[in-house]
């Protein structure tokens, strides 16, 4: 079961793999914009760190 966080974080995740800027992210989820930025520096456990993954 995934919580509305897990969501969330997957969404914003994904809107900035496809391209999408942090403000942008914020506006269409409905959040802050440096919580976007503090769930893009923080890594899934089974991803490799953000400073890692080509942009």
């Amino acid at each position: 079961m995934t919580t509305p966080t897990t969501d969330r974080d997957a969404t914003v995740r994904q809107l900035a793999a496809d391209g999408m800027s942090q403000r942008g992210i914020a506006r269409q989820v409905g959040i802050h914009h440096n919580t976007v930025a503090r769930i893009l520096s923080t890594c899934e456990p089974d991803e490799p760190p953000a400073e890692l993954v080509a942009r």
